[in-house]
């Protein structure tokens, strides 16, 4: 399986995403979620440490 990975700027991703999907031998374009994805981890009561965590730490 070959692939890529392209970064862009937020308002060239559509226009970009189109040019790539008509290359003839381009199979599939799929945009990453990552935008959406929380990713402020500060609030520790939403994951709680496992024993195990717990132990490496102490």
């Amino acid at each position: 399986m070959k692939y890529v990975v392209l970064y862009l700027d937020q308002d060239k991703v559509a226009e970009t995403m189109e040019k790539v999907a008509k290359l003839k031998f381009v199979k599939a374009v799929v945009k990453s979620p990552r935008p959406e994805i929380k990713r402020d981890f500060q609030n520790g009561e939403i994951y709680k440490m496992t024993e195990e965590d717990q132990d490496k730490n102490n």
